[in-house]
């Protein structure tokens, strides 16, 4: 990806460097794209000042941007405030992680949008450790967008403000030159043995153009403006057993770094910062814990086989524990209808779980999400108790015990099965209601189930 050729990269340097007479205007960089998950609205009245303070719940969600990526924790709030004409002023504060582990606090306040259905603008701080990753985000000053997504939940996209002064540019000098060169040599490396999975991000490819010139006024006025470059490498994960055509994909983000700060010049490279993104078959959990590991005296490559053994060897793992479950868990017992009640099920992940790992053990029947939200299940007793205590130990691994919330209503013995396989039937049995259109439509649900035969069943299990 080459999106600047040099001459633009070195033309933007140097306008920024040179034209320190007039000040440039206030520069932006994306923090995070969020999707924060909502809960049931209410409100607390109107308060001293006349307004109306009406408090969302954020109870989950996602964020992903060049520097941090995570979820959004069940812990937090919007306390707006709405005038008698209807305006509002949004007013958050809730907690976030990210994939490393790290904790941070988000406060943001807004502005009413200017029309119904505009987004509207917020201006954000952040908390965390001083000694964590994340600890850059202290002294950010923010603003951001936010705009509805449907009535579940909303989008938001936080920005970094930031001009950089010629007295913060100074901070950083180049490397030495032979260090210059080694850094150099690992970028080549990597592109040599990865050309079609390695990406350049922004405008780092001419940033390593200006360096490979050994022009030192052009080099050492590139480097203090972007001190490092970035690449995103797709590193391909194959086991031993699998053919190189069914091999997974991991996204490291790698930051090579060509500046200093300070006044003595170190004697050798600086590390290679490298950072693992979490893909769709590793748990957030295994995420962390693989970046943790990663041994912090290996050059560039030695990193690199680090993360592609290790992630090899989670994936055999998993594929070993898949063999297991199709092959273990045949249940001789008789065969037993049994269900199951959730006060409120929604995350989509957590939901396909039921359905993905029902068949390794030899199950049917259905899934129905909401406020509430019912589970029937059909095979083994035992193979339906092991089915559960999976889906709470490994697919729910991530949730606070404490909401974890199901519990078994009713069990009994039948001749035969009722249902062909485990299916979700959410979206096809009646209509949603509620706000955020997650209640379900019980009196759908008990036709249905008189429709199967299993109209006692819904005074057994509901009522």
């Amino acid at each position: 990806m080459h999106p600047f050729n040099t001459l633009t990269v070195f033309a933007t340097i140097i306008t920024s460097t040179m034209a320190q007479s007039t000040p440039a205007p206030p520069q932006m960089t994306l923090i995070y794209h969020m999707e924060a998950d909502l809960g049931e609205r209410f409100s607390l009245g109107s308060i001293p000042t006349g307004q109306e303070r009406i408090v969302i719940p954020i109870v989950g969600g996602t964020f992903k941007g060049p520097r941090i990526s995570g979820k959004v924790l069940n812990l937090g709030a919007d306390w707006r405030l709405t005038d008698a004409q209807g305006k509002f002023r949004p007013d958050a504060r809730y907690n976030i992680q990210t994939d490393d582990g790290t904790y941070i606090y988000v406060q943001t306040e807004g502005l009413p949008p200017a029309v119904d259905g505009a987004p509207s603008m917020l201006r954000g701080r952040f908390e965390t450790s001083t000694n964590g990753t994340a600890a850059w985000l202290n002294d950010v000053a923010a603003v951001g967008v936010i705009r509805r997504n449907g009535t579940s939940s909303v989008l938001i996209d936080m920005w970094q403000i930031h001009r950089i002064m010629m007295m913060d540019a100074q901070q950083w000098q180049i490397l030495p030159s032979d260090l210059v060169e080694l850094q150099i040599g690992q970028v080549d490396l990597l592109l040599a043995m990865y050309p079609e999975e390695t990406t350049f991000h922004e405008n780092s490819q001419g940033i390593l153009d200006i360096l490979r010139d050994t022009d030192d006024v052009r080099s050492r006025i590139a480097v203090k403006l972007t001190p490092s470059i970035s690449l995103f490498l797709d590193l391909p994960i194959t086991i031993a057993e699998e053919a190189a055509s069914d091999s997974k994909s991991l996204r490291l983000d790698i930051g090579v770094p060509f500046a200093y700060s300070g006044n003595i010049a170190p004697s050798e490279s600086p590390s290679v910062r490298v950072r693992v993104q979490q893909p769709n078959w590793m748990s957030k959990a295994a995420t962390s814990q693989l970046t943790a590991d990663i041994p912090e005296d290996e050059d560039l490559l030695g990193t690199i086989e680090f993360i592609r053994e290790a992630a090899a060897e989670y994936l055999a793992n998993i594929e070993t524990k898949d063999i297991t479950l199709d092959t273990a868990t045949v249940d001789s017992g008789p065969l037993v209808r049994v269900w199951f009640y959730f006060p409120s099920i929604s995350t989509r992940s957590k939901r396909d779980d039921f359905i993905k790992y029902a068949p390794s053990y030899q199950l049917t029947g259905f899934l129905y999400a909401g406020k509430p939200g019912l589970l029937c299940v059909e095979g083994g007793s035992q193979s339906i108790d092991d089915y559960m205590k999976f889906i709470k130990t490994e697919s729910w691994g991530d949730i606070p015990a404490h909401h974890k919330k199901v519990s078994e209503r009713h069990r009994e013995e039948c001749e035969k099965r009722v249902f062909l396989d485990m299916t979700e039937i959410t979206d096809t049995v009646g209509e949603r209601r509620g706000q955020r259109a997650n209640r379900g439509d019980m009196k759908a649900i008990e036709e249905w189930l008189v429709e199967r035969g299993l109209g006692d069943a819904f005074t057994k299990v509901l009522m």
